[in-house]
């Protein structure tokens, strides 16, 4: 069983699934990130994602993060403007 969000939240997260190479990761300006969806559901039908920055590699080849913050996708697929301040790569799927 999975939740459900309002069909244009959904739609911006794939945009934003889609800024992700092969390797699952989003590289900006240097840095590499990865966003995923909190696990909780929205009765509105907004999605609340998860940004998390690789912070290094281990010496074993796996990799570290650490949690940068959340952005709210509202129901109309929209993100705040203050959200693609803080998250500048936000801003390749704005349209």
């Amino acid at each position: 069983m999975g939740w459900s969000c309002a069909l244009e939240a959904g739609e911006t997260m794939k945009k934003i699934f889609d800024l992700h190479g092969k390797d699952g990761l989003l590289e900006y300006n240097g840095k590499k990130y990865f966003c995923e969806p909190s696990n909780r559901e929205y009765k509105d039908g907004r999605i609340v994602m998860i940004v998390w920055e690789i912070d290094r590699v281990g010496s074993n080849g796996k990799l570290w993060a650490r949690r940068m913050g959340t952005f709210t996708i509202k129901p109309d697929g929209n993100i705040a403007t203050r959200s693609l301040n803080r998250f500048p790569f936000l801003k390749a799927i704005q349209s």
